[in-house]
């Protein structure tokens, strides 16, 4: 998680715009706010700014709906490359997550754990 009071400005356009970039239901724009915004620290805690987050989620998915319901977001003509990037911004700005430290942490244990594909060994 990243400090809000680190990077005020930036805190506050991606809040201030979430709306605007709603309005334009651009998913990548909207999932690329809502990740940044979640990586702030906001979550459904955050009573006053998860009503914009989550409406913005709500749009997404009524989007994905509306699209056949197939994880498609992107317009039948855009390149591969365009229809992937397109569905990994809508997707990471619906995915659940946290920054916050792992429950166990300080029992000798990571404080944000690492998936096991990507702990490296030591040599014994």
């Amino acid at each position: 998680m990243v400090h809000r009071e680190l990077f005020e400005e930036e805190f506050l356009f991606l809040l201030l715009n979430l709306g605007q970039v709603t309005s334009m239901e651009d998913p990548e724009l909207i999932g690329e706010f809502i990740q940044c915004l979640r990586i702030f620290g906001v979550s459904s805690v955050d009573s006053t700014i998860w009503p914009l987050i989550h409406d913005a989620m709500l749009f997404l998915l009524k989007l994905e709906q509306h699209c056949t319901g197939q994880a498609v977001w992107a317009k039948p003509n855009d390149t591969p490359y365009d229809r992937y990037h397109t569905a990994y911004c809508a997707a990471i700005g619906l995915m659940s997550y946290s920054f916050l430290p792992h429950p166990e942490a300080g029992q000798g244990r990571l404080s944000h754990p690492v998936p096991r594909a990507f702990q490296v060994r030591r040599a014994s």
